[in-house]
């Protein structure tokens, strides 16, 4: 897969700002070996700190399965999965690979209204973190075993965290927004045409979500669990 030429090996990323939207935007800036230097200083920077271990653990503690955390909503509806999809992958992902699936976003109407769906189709109700703020996020996303995203924040988070990430990309190219260097093989691309190779580029485009079935997502939990399951410190 092609990767965009980004700025000077010896550009650094830019100080830390105080928004929540902050840490995706300052890693989709940079490309390799630059996107290694971003993702370097984030997991510095961001990784839990000590202070917030304690609620991890307990949070940690409060689950007995291995946990599959999914962000159902982003910014932008185009970017979105639909969450009667969602509420399948979550039901195969308890019956199927023994997992507890985690509800992991902000508390929009968008995210409130998904999760409501989610929670009234699901056989097995995830456990809903919506709103429980960008320091816990990283704290529940540095305790998953698996991540599953559109191409929003918490996805980008995931990957500079080290946690495997299946990413449901259509809107975007991810050619250019990533996820880079890891878990490409995890990336499910309705983004392009099969067979098409489409160059890296800021165009968009829209209606590709509703191409990606839960068959498809299930099928990259499958190559999770081969290639990645209890290997990443989870």
């Amino acid at each position: 897969m092609g990767i965009a030429v980004g700025l000077p090996v010896t550009q650094q990323p830019p100080p830390r700002s105080r928004r929540a939207v902050f840490p995706h935007r300052a890693l989709r800036r940079y490309s390799p070996p630059q996107e290694v230097l971003a993702r370097d200083w984030f997991g510095q920077r961001h990784n839990p700190w000590p202070g917030e271990r304690e609620w991890q653990r307990e949070f940690r503690a409060s689950i007995q399965r291995p946990i599959a955390s999914i962000v159902i909503a982003t910014s932008k509806p185009d970017k979105d999965w639909f969450p009667e999809r969602w509420a399948e992958v979550a039901d195969a992902l308890h019956e199927k690979f023994g997992m507890q699936v985690v509800l992991v976003g902000g508390n929009s109407e968008r995210e409130l209204a998904a999760e409501r769906i989610v929670m009234d189709k699901a056989r097995h109700k995830p456990r809903s973190e919506l709103g429980s703020g960008l320091r816990n996020l990283v704290s529940i996303l540095d305790a998953s075993a698996l991540v599953l995203s559109p191409d929003t924040g918490p996805l980008h988070i995931a990957v500079a965290l080290g946690r495997p990430v299946i990413s449901l990309i259509g809107y975007t190219n991810p050619k250019r927004t990533g996820p880079y260097r890891r878990f490409q093989d995890l990336i499910v691309d309705a983004y392009g045409d099969p067979g098409e190779n489409y160059p890296i580029s800021m165009e968009n485009r829209l209606g590709r979500m509703k191409r990606i079935e839960t068959k498809d997502v299930l099928a990259k939990v499958a190559v999770w669990k081969e290639r990645y399951a209890g290997k990443t410190g989870q």
